[in-house]
């Protein structure tokens, strides 16, 4: 098993549209703003056979609008494959 760290700085862009319908014409507005800031990560992976490994990351985006972030999956070395693939089929 394997730990990570990672950090970067990050720039997060937020849009939103409305509509007001409490009138016979209604009308409608946008607004739109972005952020910049900074991101801090933690993760591990663990390899379960030559060609596929397990791995979990965890990231917090400090902004205006802190962010937590969680991700897991499967990571497949495809150059693995290549190599051991079985020729005519």
């Amino acid at each position: 098993m394997s730990s990570t760290a990672s950090g970067g700085v990050n720039l997060s862009a937020l849009r939103m549209r409305w509509r007001y319908d409490h009138s016979e014409e209604g009308s409608s507005d946008i607004s739109s703003e972005s952020k910049a800031g900074i991101n801090l990560g933690a993760g591990t992976y663990m390899q379960v056979t030559p060609q596929i490994d397990l791995f979990g990351e965890m990231r917090y985006i400090v902004s205006r609008r802190n962010q937590l972030f969680l991700t897991a999956g499967v990571l497949l070395n495809i150059d693995w494959l290549k190599r051991h693939e079985t020729p005519g089929i």
